[in-house]
């Protein structure tokens, strides 16, 4: 602010210009412009400052963009969330099920073969062992 009058700065002294040395008012400046004038090095300054400002506002949009985005996707995977965590819940309640069932049949398949596998039924399996043996012997006497 004030950049190209002389290295002063616009006060807030009732509408006064301090340049350095003497305060100017805006009647004065408009009565001698030469004080106001600037230089091409000042407007070429104030110029790309302009650009970089407006650039700078380019990306600041480009970024309030990409959060409304960012938030709208927030928002549905939210939404999305709450729609299935009752489905989860359920879920796991059926999983828990499954496995207890699950507990529940080992156990019996384990007595099955318990009883089956008893000390009664070794006599039986020695018994057909033999058999067999002995079908296979017979076998073999008729073929060779």
């Amino acid at each position: 602010a004030g950049g190209g009058l002389g290295g002063g700065g616009i006060g807030s002294g009732g509408g006064r210009v301090n340049l350095g040395g003497g305060a100017l008012s805006a009647e004065e400046i408009e009565a001698h412009p030469e004080y106001a004038q600037t230089s091409d090095e000042s407007r070429a300054f104030r110029q790309e400052w302009e650009k970089a400002k407006a650039r700078q506002d380019e990306h600041i949009e480009t970024i309030s963009k990409g959060l409304t985005t960012l938030k709208g996707i927030a928002a549905d995977m939210n939404s999305e969330l709450d729609r299935q965590a009752p489905m989860l819940e359920n879920l796991e309640d059926k999983v828990d099920d499954v496995g207890a069932e699950l507990k529940t049949q080992n156990v019996k398949l384990k007595e099955t073969l318990t009883k089956l596998r008893s000390s009664r039924n070794f006599c039986i399996d020695v018994v057909l062992i033999i058999l067999l043996l002995g079908i296979g012997a017979y076998i073999y006497s008729l073929v060779k």
